[in-house]
């Protein structure tokens, strides 16, 4: 081989072993982009965005007068914020709080296989802070959702869906406010809880309430789709006979030929698509049977759900739920609280209290890729730009700046 061969790969040796070096003293870029609210969007008046965008513009504020962002190294920064209302149309406007996100987004330099150098904004870290918002942070502990048997044609904050959760573990605090075992902080306003136990007269009731539903849109699908088959096979049949008929007429007076050859050829699809009808009408009857089967078994889960509740003193009712492993839907699997999970519901009163619709009530932090717990508290890589930035940025939303923003 070459002695110039050797030097070559000699030099590319050196020269890509020390990239991490080099992409740490990068001078970054900072940059900001909030939205100040839409009124016709959110539903919500003048005065009640111009005050929550405040609280927008002070939390970015509390980021950007910080050195780390005014001069980043080896990182990009970008603050983001957006609103969380009102996001189907048919909410228009709400009582709810206005609700926002805004997300610190930390973007370390890479080299690709190219030589090319660059911030990759694809796999940055962050710091996410939702503000009256569950943002769906704890829609993983959900046991049972009443989306369903709610009205999911319209929209519902999240907070009103009523769903019940596993309850979540607190595994650590922070500034004495909760840490959660989903990596999340959970901050109220006047330490109001977020998650109030589900009793055991709401969990049974709730299962009720649950597989009646079921049951409900068993039958309509049944009546709409299986009931009515027979009748709509007909109806459809009536319609391509009159169809038919119009265009053989009108064929009939531009070419006699063609219009004969156009009959033949509709009577035999019309043998085809009979035939497949026939079949369509059997399959479902052996598909009304095991729908049928379904809705007589949750009728019979309801009655022994009825019972088990009757089964219960009023104090026991009103004792939090505790439910062992659930598999499948024809029990309660009701258990003690040390076999069981705890039960829990989103505390409503955060969000209904007579505060005015753009004061803070709620905020939950988060962090990625590391969770939040383990950047403020455990021992991380100190050689991860990111995560040294995330570390100090998490330390920016002290004491004061959350008693501010909960004033």
């Amino acid at each position: 081989m070459s002695k110039y061969i050797y030097v070559f790969l000699f030099l590319s040796f050196i020269i890509n072993a020390q990239p991490e070096d080099n992409l740490i003293k990068i001078k970054g870029k900072s940059s900001v982009s909030l939205e100040n609210g839409n009124i016709e969007l959110t539903g919500y008046n003048k005065t009640n965005i111009e005050k929550s965008f405040n609280n927008v513009k002070y939390l970015s504020n509390i980021f950007e007068n910080c050195e780390e962002f005014k001069n980043p190294i080896g990182v990009d920064l970008e603050i983001i914020s957006q609103y969380k209302n009102n996001q189907y149309e048919n909410n228009k406007f709400s009582n709810e709080p206005l609700a926002f996100n805004i997300t610190l987004f930390i973007y370390k330099y890479i080299k690709d296989e190219n030589g090319e150098i660059y911030s990759n904004t694809s796999d940055g870290a962050y710091l996410s802070v939702d503000i009256n918002s569950l943002a769906g942070n704890f829609s993983g502990q959900t046991m049972l959702s009443f989306n369903g048997p709610g009205n999911s044609e319209e929209y519902l904050p999240e907070y009103k869906n009523g769903d019940f959760l596993y309850e979540p573990k607190v595994i650590d605090k922070y500034l004495g406010y909760n840490i959660y075992d989903n990596g999340t902080i959970v901050i109220t306003k006047d330490d109001i809880p977020l998650f109030v136990p589900v009793t055991v007269e709401e969990y049974l009731t709730g299962l009720i309430k649950y597989n009646k539903y079921e049951i409900e849109k068993t039958n309509k699908y049944m009546e709409e789709n299986i009931t009515n088959l027979p009748q709509k096979i007909k109806d459809e049949e009536v319609e391509r006979n009159r169809a038919f008929k119009q265009s053989y007429e009108q064929l009939l007076q531009i070419d006699r030929i063609e219009a004969e050859k156009f009959k033949k050829e509709y009577i035999i699809a019309e043998k085809e698509i009979k035939k497949a009808a026939e079949q369509s009408i059997k399959d479902t009857a052996e598909y009304r049977k095991g729908l049928t089967n379904e809705t007589n078994m949750r009728n019979e889960i309801v009655k022994k759900l009825e019972e088990e509740l009757n089964s219960y003193s009023e104090e026991g009712k009103k004792a939090q739920a505790y439910i062992g492993d659930v598999c499948g839907y024809d029990s309660s699997f009701l258990t003690n609280k040390d076999s069981g999970r705890g039960l829990v519901k989103i505390n409503i009163k955060i969000f209904e209290h007579e505060y005015s619709v753009d004061k803070i009530r709620l905020i939950i932090l988060r962090t990625y890729p590391i969770a939040v717990n383990n950047i403020l508290n455990k021992p991380y890589d100190k050689h991860s730009t990111e995560l040294s930035y995330l570390h100090k940025f998490v330390y920016k939303l002290n004491k004061s700046v959350i008693m501010d923003l909960l004033k």
